[in-house]
């Protein structure tokens, strides 16, 4: 899965993350753990090895602080989570289809560093395989290339890849999607609301 973001404060906070888990870890070497030394050889040979094992500690502490700020902060602070569910209709071109507004559902699960889109309807599912965001406006963009694994031996809805483009503003979401003309030449509109619960 690939994510990207432009203009959005997430793409700092990787690198203050960082710092201060290199920051800790010096401070831990320098101040505390140099200072000790043990009078048995064999401690001190072991405690040598822990300091040098030592040196891969930001890493440890950068991935515990990502996994607290994902779980925890993310979650209070003023940083923008489209996490939700979202339902409505999309629009599409496809002649077959005798009323061509189909019932459908979008599911936005996001993170500091990840984001996962799904969309559900009666016959058919759909994952983004790369998502980008841009929120360079109040409302935030995102286009996501997404695959659909169809319904195997039904020709009308085989497998197919394709690119939404969606503006999420407030609680609407709102964009176009369209299919790869080699495997399913249709696109659409999507109109949805995110779930009160959400």
């Amino acid at each position: 899965m690939e994510y990207s973001l432009t203009n959005d404060k997430r793409t700092k906070v990787y690198c203050y993350i960082f710092l201060i888990s290199c920051l800790i870890s010096s401070l831990l070497e320098i101040f505390i753990f140099s200072n000790i030394v043990f009078q048995n050889q064999c401690i001190q040979v072991f405690w040598i090895i822990f300091q040098c094992a030592f040196s891969f500690s930001p890493v440890i502490l950068f991935l515990f602080f990502v996994w607290v700020f994902n779980n925890f902060i993310f979650k209070m602070c003023k940083m923008k989570n489209l996490s939700g569910t979202y339902s409505g209709i999309l629009k599409s071109n496809y002649s077959k289809v005798r009323n061509d507004e189909i019932c459908a559902k979008i599911i936005i699960n996001h993170k500091l560093n990840d984001m996962t889109i799904e969309l559900l309807t009666e016959k058919s599912r759909s994952k983004a395989s790369s998502i980008h965001i841009d929120n360079t406006n109040h409302s935030f963009e995102i286009t996501y290339t997404y695959s659909n694994i169809g319904e195997g031996d039904n020709k009308t809805n085989k497998s197919h890849i394709g690119t939404a483009i969606v503006i999420i503003d407030k609680n609407t979401l709102t964009g176009d999607y369209y299919n790869n003309g080699r495997d399913r030449n249709t696109y659409g509109k999507i109109e949805m609301e995110k779930n009160n619960e959400s």
